[in-house]
């Protein structure tokens, strides 16, 4: 920097006559007054020349050992002189040190204090030539020095952070080739106080100014490139800020700043997994994924994903905050897309999807993974050492949270976590059931059907425990419930809903709970509705097929006693109970409902449910039953109920498809030889008299029910016709 002439040559202000000038002091020596008035001139040049005598006068002293007189020079330009009231003597002074450096040479280090403690000083001058004079007497001074300075090292690096920051292009290129020194100073010493040097690096990395982050930056990225200088060490001190830097909105600080956390991250992948604290740094990339600025959120998911990688069981206590970060990154919202470019938006949500998987495998990890029980505090403690350190309460704040929210696959993946923590954790779950079990059902609304999937399957989880059937119990009663408070769900999902139960669950305890259920309401129209789904799903499905064919044998008294569940809830609607006794065999009894139904007002939906038992006729489900017409002279009481439909039907396609198929049988058949019931059935111990005199209570409050329904309406249209006319 000396080498090149100053950009400030000469001055507009007088040196010698101003007040605080040479003229007013009483003794400048060892310098001469001639001396002294050149290093005061406004003229570059004369300057030059008083500090070139000042060089030889120096190295003169030294030749000599005479330290009292080197030590009254140095005060002289530090005191008088840089830290005078004139900015010409201010000049003056750091010309004078940096050539009083220069002649110090080697033995600089023996009055480093005094040769920089004023040059610092003076790099925060109100004058802007003062100021870049500084930064050229500091860089003389440390050419000769070097590694010399590594005791004050730290305080020259942060009075540089102020002049890198300078208005003065003139200062801030000054200061670049000052910076590059001290770096060179940083690099090659081997004194050099790293962890010193961190301390007072991480708090000036919180500046916002662009250059000062730009200084910063460089000087991370030098001394992380230097062969084992071990920066990686000290990074739970420095991340926070280099993640801020990050989003810095200007795109060669931005790219700067990605360059150097990627070859962090590198290392972090190179490094030996008891090295780094990962557990301090794991809640600053947890923050920073949660940024409003793309590129932040990648860069902390990234990271995210190696630490699982590497640090594995040692992070699952920040499961619940890794979750609160990465799950609504699953599903962007528009807002979101706005922000993000498309290559962010699709990195963010791959990145977000691996880091779910790598969590699920560290909490499954933690429940199997064996215990060694002596490093236990309790020799008798059987469940993992991981799994104490899963937060259950803190991960289900998370999803609850996603679950209520509205990103789809947000809400997928909160449902698969609480299906997950009761498969690995149940015991730790149940004590959260009454927390979870309102937010499924609620769930089961969703638009989405995989969402409705996926809320069903963690009900079947919670309802499946062994031998106690209260959550069972308790499911079945909120699922009605719900069906009845929320008419449209019941209408558009119900049937989805109870055979997706059906499938995850057992069916005939499904069907026998919702039938008891269904016994005690008091909403006969809410009974009857579900009683035809329950009917339709029963008659097509084949998830079902193992409760029908229990009901077509009747082999066990239990199956019996099912038949009498389902029948007696059933009675709620007239055809769906006819239904099940053609499906059981009871024909005669199915005969006696049809006669029954006839006498009765044939409602618009009977008519319906009617057409649709038809088509249930024609299906695989009762081949059987219509294999028994051909038993001539044995089943003339299904004869007759198939007959008694077609009479109560109007002539419609339902109607010909029916005759048509009561058409199909050959009349010159001859009656057949009675067949032996089955030992093992228990259809014969059924009183059918009890069933119609039950049959006959329901529907006569059914009855009872419309009648009251129609007056009430009629009143209503009467006020209405007053309250018009």
């Amino acid at each position: 920097m000396s080498a090149s002439p100053s950009p400030y040559p000469s001055d507009p202000l007088s040196g010698v006559a101003n007040a605080g000038g040479v003229s007013t002091i009483k003794d400048v020596a060892p310098l001469s007054t001639a001396c002294a008035r050149a290093l005061n001139d406004k003229m570059y040049d004369k300057r030059k020349a008083a500090a070139m005598e000042i060089e030889k006068m120096t190295r003169e002293f030294v030749s000599v050992d005479n330290k009292a007189q080197i030590k009254k020079l140095l005060k002289v330009l530090g005191v008088d002189f840089a830290a005078s009231q004139n900015p010409n003597m201010r000049k003056g002074g750091l010309i004078g040190l940096s050539a009083a450096g220069i002649g110090l040479s080697t033995e600089s280090h023996l009055y480093i204090e005094e040769l920089l403690r004023p040059i610092m000083t003076c790099l925060t001058d109100t004058d802007s030539r003062v100021r870049y004079y500084a930064c050229e007497s500091l860089y003389n001074i440390l050419k000769v020095s070097k590694h010399l300075i590594v005791p004050i090292f730290n305080d020259i690096f942060c009075a540089m952070g102020m002049v890198v920051t300078d208005l003065d292009q003139n200062v801030r290129t000054a200061a670049e080739l000052l910076d590059r020194l001290l770096k060179n100073v940083a690099t090659e010493s081997k004194d050099f106080d790293l962890r010193g040097f961190v301390t007072v690096l991480k708090e000036r990395l919180y500046s916002r100014d662009p250059f000062a982050r730009q200084f910063h930056l460089g000087w991370i990225s030098d001394l992380e490139q230097v062969p084992d200088s071990r920066v990686v060490d000290f990074l739970p001190e420095i991340l926070d800020q280099l993640f801020i830097i990050l989003g810095d909105p200007n795109a060669d600080i931005h790219v700067n700043c990605r360059n150097v956390l990627g070859r962090f991250l590198c290392h972090v992948q190179d490094h030996d997994e008891s090295e780094l604290d990962y557990a301090l740094m794991i809640n600053i990339l947890i923050t920073h994924a949660q940024s409003d600025v793309g590129r932040m959120q990648v860069m902390a998911l990234d990271w995210i994903k190696v630490f699982l990688a590497k640090a594995d069981l040692e992070l699952l206590p920040f499961v619940s905050g890794i979750l609160l970060a990465g799950l609504p990154l699953l599903s962007l919202d528009d807002e979101q897309r706005k922000v993000l470019t498309d290559n962010e938006a699709k990195c963010l949500k791959e990145a977000a999807r691996q880091i779910n998987v790598q969590l699920m495998r560290l909490a499954k990890k933690a429940e199997s993974d064996p215990i060694n029980k002596s490093e236990l505090p309790d020799a008798n403690k059987t469940e993992p050492l991981g799994l104490n350190s899963l937060d259950v309460e803190a991960i289900l704040k998370v999803l609850v949270k996603q679950i209520e929210g509205h990103k789809i696959s947000a809400k997928l993946a909160a449902l698969r976590w609480t299906y997950h923590l009761f498969s690995i954790t149940p015991k730790k779950m149940k004590n959260h059931v009454d927390l979870v079990f309102p937010l499924l059902l609620q769930a089961l609304s969703d638009s989405s059907e995989e969402v409705v999937i996926n809320a069903l399957q963690v009900l079947s989880t919670i309802c499946n425990d062994g031998e106690d059937k209260t959550q069972f119990r308790t499911c079945i009663m909120y699922l009605m419930r719900l069906f009845k408070e929320n008419k449209q769900l019941f209408e558009a999902k119900g049937p989805f809903i109870v055979r997706q139960l059906c499938l995850l669950m057992k069916a005939e305890e499904i069907y026998e709970q919702l039938a008891k259920e269904l016994l005690e309401e008091s909403n006969l129209t809410f009974a009857r509705q579900f009683v035809d789904i329950l009917n339709s799903i029963l008659l097509s499905t084949r998830e079902l097929f193992d409760i029908r064919r229990k009901l077509i044998s009747m082999e066990t008294k239990a199956s019996l006693d099912f038949f009498l569940t389902l029948y007696h809830t059933w009675c709620h609607s007239p055809v769906p109970a006819i239904a099940l006794c053609l499906l059981s065999g009871f024909y005669s009894h199915a005969c006696d409902l049809v006669r029954k139904m006839a006498q009765d007002e044939v409602t618009v939906d009977i008519l319906i449910e009617i057409d649709k038992l038809i088509q249930h006729l024609e299906s695989p489900v009762f081949a059987a039953v219509r294999m028994h017409l051909l038993d001539v002279g044995q089943n003339d009481e299904l004869f007759q109920a198939f007959y008694g439909l077609l009479m109560i039907l109007p002539q419609s396609s339902t109607f010909k498809l029916l005759q048509n198929r009561l058409q199909c049988v050959p009349l010159h058949l001859k009656p057949t030889a009675a067949r032996k019931p089955s030992a093992k059935s228990f259809k014969a111990e059924i009183d059918c008299q009890m069933l119609m005199t039950y049959f006959d209570e329901i529907q006569s409050r059914h009855q009872k029910e419309r009648r009251t329904a129609a007056k009430v309406e009629t009143l209503a249209k009467g006020v209405s016709l007053l309250e018009f006319e």
